[in-house]
């Protein structure tokens, strides 16, 4: 069941002096933080990204989406910035703070965040002096984080320091729509360009890249490429068509879609919880980017409801959630965003869903076939005194877990 009473953490502000280094840690909450620092913090991201974060590339202004990511996030977010002596930003830590259902009970945990460093920094020991001070300013609500780890040396790190995966992985499934996408940039037909999954991103630069990989790589991709498509054509079925589920567009969620929400996410052991204020943020605020949300109902009852969102040459299916045994309404929700990809003519429709979602079905019905084992989803429990449900939850192999691409701070 959803909860009636809306999470609303408590103020957190410090600092450190670090007079080793010559500079000083601060952290804030979102409500408390100075936004005159903003556009020092986003040139950072620029100088640290090389051009800036993925979001970067969304067509919306880079200091609106900060806004809208920490300053506006339904249930406040932790700001941490370190600066010199002459009083710089040269480095920066943002985690936003979500209300997860744990077995029905609300656990405050937080997700990846963004994390910059000034370049003329790397390799002064500052993150040695930091793991000595590893916790101090966290919000102590969080107990814990949900980050994503797809290197591998990475990945051998934080686990050394008490990350664990999950045991019920998060994976990336993927619906083809041609064999073209997958060919050699040079075999592709004038109709089929090469465009880049981030908005901006150079023919230039992807040709680049390509050219970087050795004659081995490029047939083994090229091989799993048309593997995953065979797969894709082989596995889809006809859905379970019912004439009076309707699929329309909405712009809000409405007092309305409390009903169905309690009811949709009441057989997961481990879901973020949806509610209209966080629904409406993460899905309706133009500053998120431009997501779809599509409805599906029967008559006046809500059933389901989709968020969509085109990503250069790629569609990406950010939520989902159904009310429980309805393959019919998965069928045709999945249906519809395949249909809704189609017409934006991209090559890939890409959602992810955990390894034994009850959804998974109805995805391979539609065409979905994994593209990435596990998207590298671990957990980081800052519960010490033994009694961690979330970890409880997340080590079991069987657990009903539901984690999207919406959860995550990737899209």
């Amino acid at each position: 069941m959803t909860t009636t009473t809306r999470y609303a953490p408590a103020s957190n502000t410090g600092s450190l002096d670090l007079p080793e280094l010559g500079i000083e840690r601060r952290w804030t909450m979102s409500n408390d933080f100075p936004q005159a620092d903003i556009p020092e913090i986003l040139r950072l991201l620029e100088r640290a990204y090389n051009g800036g974060p993925l979001w970067y590339a969304l067509p919306v202004e880079p200091a609106d989406h900060f806004r809208w990511k920490y300053i506006d996030s339904p249930y406040g977010s932790q700001l941490s910035t370190m600066v010199d002596r002459d009083g710089h930003i040269i480095d920066f830590v943002g985690v936003s703070l979500f209300p997860w259902l744990v077995r029905g009970q609300t656990h405050i945990g937080s997700d990846g965040g963004d994390m910059a460093r000034d370049p003329a920094w790397q390799g002064r020991k500052l993150s040695t002096v930091l793991q000595e001070h590893r916790g101090l300013g966290r919000h102590p609500d969080i107990e814990f984080l949900l980050g994503y780890i797809t290197h591998p040396i990475n990945a051998h790190v934080v686990a050394a320091m008490g990350w664990v995966h999950l045991a019920n992985p998060v994976q990336t499934l993927e619906r083809p729509f041609g064999l073209q996408p997958l060919l050699p940039p040079r075999l592709r037909r004038r109709s089929s360009p090469v465009v880049s999954d981030v908005k901006g991103e150079s023919s230039t630069a992807l040709a680049l890249r390509d050219a970087q990989l050795t004659t081995r790589d490029r047939f083994t991709n090229l091989a799993r490429g048309y593997l995953r498509y065979a797969r894709s054509v082989l596995g889809r079925r006809p859905a379970r068509g019912a004439s009076d589920i309707t699929v329309t567009t909405i712009d809000r969620f409405d007092p309305s879609y409390e009903p169905f929400l309690a009811a949709a996410q009441a057989p997961f052991e481990f879901i973020r919880e949806r509610t209209l204020d966080y629904l409406n943020w993460r899905y309706c605020d133009p500053r998120a980017g431009s997501f779809t949300v599509r409805v599906a109902r029967e008559g006046d009852e809500i059933l389901g409801y989709t968020a969509t969102r085109i990503d250069g040459n790629t569609a990406r299916l950010a939520d989902m959630l159904v009310v429980p045994n309805r393959e019919d309404v998965l069928d045709a929700l999945f249906d519809d965003a395949v249909r809704f990809a189609q017409r934006h003519g991209v090559s890939w429709l890409q959602t992810r869903l955990t390894k034994k979602h009850p959804y998974r079905r109805a995805a391979a019905r539609a065409g979905f076939v994994v593209e990435r084992e596990d998207a590298g989803a671990m957990l980081d429990s800052y519960i010490e005194d033994g009694n961690d449900v979330t970890k409880d939850v997340l080590l079991d192999p069987n657990a009903r877990l539901h984690i999207t691409y919406g959860d995550s701070d990737h899209m």
